[in-house]
């Protein structure tokens, strides 16, 4: 699973090499993190905050290189998973980078994944 979590990270990597910082790329990182505090700011059940934090994502991600990496995120280990968008960012744009509602909600997820 750690080798596939490496491919994964590689290929969003190189996917999003070619893009600069002036891309919107960097501006739909920002909309996914709003969506997930968004999703989390319902006050509903996990599962509807997963649905609405899905179909909001399809709706208002503007690049491939993001949606792909959202769609992919659950093939990564639960445990890892903010750490690679995290990582994916701050490699990429060379800058910090937290969102502090998806890291709540995947550590929710990682909670019903281990049980």
């Amino acid at each position: 699973m750690t080798k596939f979590k490496y491919v994964v990270c590689i290929t969003i990597l190189t996917l999003m090499s070619s893009f600069t910082l002036a891309d919107p790329v960097e501006d739909d990182f920002d909309i996914l993190c709003g969506v997930f505090t968004e999703g989390l700011e319902l006050n509903i059940s996990p599962d509807l905050v997963g649905q609405y934090i899905g179909d909001n994502a399809h709706q208002r991600l503007k690049t491939p290189e993001v949606l792909g990496l959202f769609d992919s995120i659950n093939q990564v280990d639960p445990a890892d998973r903010y750490n690679v968008v995290q990582s994916t960012v701050e490699v990429e744009f060379n800058k910090s980078w937290d969102c502090p509602a998806m890291k709540y909600y995947l550590g929710l997820t990682r909670t019903q994944a281990d049980n």
